[in-house]
């Protein structure tokens, strides 16, 4: 039985922007499938430093908005109780 999970950004591949035509590739391309531009190393390397960057702004977003929206709640209930 194969197993496909639901869509899901846990399932999402990490994608940058093509240095050439701006359009999104995938982890691990070595060519941009939009415009056919060519990677290299220097190239890959920093669309890898891109998508760790974008993968840690996430994860600092999700860290901080909870606790801002509880006491955002907490004041509001408490000036018009």
């Amino acid at each position: 039985m194969d197993f496909e999970p639901e869509f899901d950004s846990r399932y999402r591949k990490p994608c940058a922007p093509c240095p050439m035509c701006k359009k999104h590739i995938n982890h691990g391309e070595l060519e941009c499938y939009h415009c056919g531009y060519e990677l290299t190393v220097y190239d890959i390397r920093l669309l890898k430093q891109y998508m760790r960057k974008q993968k840690y702004n996430g994860i600092w977003l999700a860290l901080k908005v909870p606790p801002i929206a509880i006491i955002l709640f907490t004041i509001y209930f408490l000036l018009f109780e």
